[in-house]
Protein backbone atom coordinates (compact mmCIF):
# COMPACT_ATOMS: atom_id res chain seq x y z
CA UNK A 1 0.00 0.00 0.00
CA UNK A 2 2.85 2.37 0.69
CA UNK A 3 3.70 2.10 -2.99
CA UNK A 4 0.85 4.44 -3.94
CA UNK A 5 2.72 7.64 -3.16
CA UNK A 6 5.83 6.33 -4.91
CA UNK A 7 3.80 5.17 -7.91
CA UNK A 8 2.37 8.66 -8.33
CA UNK A 9 5.88 9.93 -8.99
CA UNK A 10 6.68 7.05 -11.35
CA UNK A 11 3.56 7.39 -13.50
CA UNK A 12 4.53 10.90 -14.54
CA UNK A 13 1.99 12.44 -12.20
CA UNK A 14 3.49 15.58 -10.80
CA UNK A 15 2.07 17.90 -8.21
CA UNK A 16 1.25 21.21 -9.78
CA UNK A 17 2.37 24.15 -7.77
CA UNK A 18 -0.34 26.63 -6.90
CA UNK A 19 0.51 29.58 -9.08
CA UNK A 20 -2.66 31.55 -8.41
CA UNK A 21 -2.02 35.03 -7.12
CA UNK A 22 -3.11 36.02 -3.64
CA UNK A 23 -6.77 36.98 -3.57
CA UNK A 24 -7.68 35.13 -6.75
CA UNK A 25 -10.39 32.50 -6.59
CA UNK A 26 -9.75 28.87 -7.39
CA UNK A 27 -11.78 27.18 -10.10
CA UNK A 28 -14.81 25.44 -8.63
CA UNK A 29 -14.64 21.66 -8.28
CA UNK A 30 -17.15 20.24 -10.73
CA UNK A 31 -17.11 16.59 -9.65
CA UNK A 32 -16.02 14.60 -6.61
CA UNK A 33 -14.70 11.08 -6.23
CA UNK A 34 -15.70 9.51 -2.92
CA UNK A 35 -12.77 7.54 -1.49
CA UNK A 36 -12.98 5.23 1.53
CA UNK A 37 -10.09 3.34 3.05
CA UNK A 38 -10.98 0.07 4.78
CA UNK A 39 -9.37 -1.21 7.98
CA UNK A 40 -6.98 -3.43 6.03
CA UNK A 41 -5.99 -0.70 3.59
CA UNK A 42 -8.62 -1.58 0.98
CA UNK A 43 -9.41 1.31 -1.34
CA UNK A 44 -12.99 2.00 -2.37
CA UNK A 45 -13.97 4.67 -4.88
CA UNK A 46 -17.66 5.43 -5.15
CA UNK A 47 -18.35 2.17 -3.26
CA UNK A 48 -16.29 0.02 -5.65
CA UNK A 49 -13.11 -1.69 -4.43
CA UNK A 50 -10.05 -0.75 -6.50
CA UNK A 51 -6.53 -2.05 -6.87
CA UNK A 52 -3.68 0.44 -6.38
CA UNK A 53 -3.31 0.75 -10.16
CA UNK A 54 -7.03 1.37 -10.65
CA UNK A 55 -6.95 3.93 -7.84
CA UNK A 56 -4.11 5.84 -9.51
CA UNK A 57 -6.00 5.80 -12.80
CA UNK A 58 -9.08 7.21 -11.07
CA UNK A 59 -6.99 9.96 -9.49
CA UNK A 60 -5.63 10.89 -12.92
CA UNK A 61 -9.19 11.15 -14.28
CA UNK A 62 -10.19 13.34 -11.34
CA UNK A 63 -7.18 15.58 -11.87
CA UNK A 64 -7.81 15.90 -15.62
CA UNK A 65 -11.46 16.79 -15.04
CA UNK A 66 -10.47 19.33 -12.36
CA UNK A 67 -12.50 17.37 -9.82
CA UNK A 68 -11.93 16.74 -6.15
CA UNK A 69 -11.85 13.88 -3.65
CA UNK A 70 -14.02 13.32 -0.60
CA UNK A 71 -12.07 11.05 1.75
CA UNK A 72 -13.42 8.95 4.60
CA UNK A 73 -12.30 5.95 6.60
CA UNK A 74 -13.95 3.43 8.89
CA UNK A 75 -12.76 4.98 12.16
CA UNK A 76 -12.07 8.71 11.67
CA UNK A 77 -11.28 9.17 15.36
CA UNK A 78 -8.71 6.35 15.37
CA UNK A 79 -5.04 6.46 14.51
CA UNK A 80 -4.12 6.92 10.86
CA UNK A 81 -2.56 3.83 9.30
CA UNK A 82 0.37 3.96 6.85
CA UNK A 83 -1.99 2.85 4.07
CA UNK A 84 -4.40 5.69 4.80
CA UNK A 85 -1.56 8.18 4.93
CA UNK A 86 -0.23 6.94 1.57
CA UNK A 87 -3.63 7.52 -0.04
CA UNK A 88 -3.87 11.07 1.33
CA UNK A 89 -0.29 11.81 0.24
CA UNK A 90 -1.00 10.55 -3.29
CA UNK A 91 -4.05 12.81 -3.57
CA UNK A 92 -2.13 15.80 -2.22
CA UNK A 93 0.90 15.11 -4.42
CA UNK A 94 -1.33 15.39 -7.48
CA UNK A 95 -2.72 18.69 -6.23
CA UNK A 96 -6.30 17.40 -6.20
CA UNK A 97 -8.67 19.24 -3.84
CA UNK A 98 -9.30 17.03 -0.82
CA UNK A 99 -12.22 17.14 1.60
CA UNK A 100 -12.38 14.96 4.72
CA UNK A 101 -15.71 13.44 5.66
CA UNK A 102 -16.79 11.75 8.90
CA UNK A 103 -19.59 9.77 7.26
Amino acid sequence: MLGIAAAVGLCGCQKQENTASVGSEKSPVTSRLKIKIGPGGEIFANNKQLSQEEFLQELQKVKESKGGVVYTRDNPAGDTTPAQMAVVEAIQQLGIPLEFSRQ
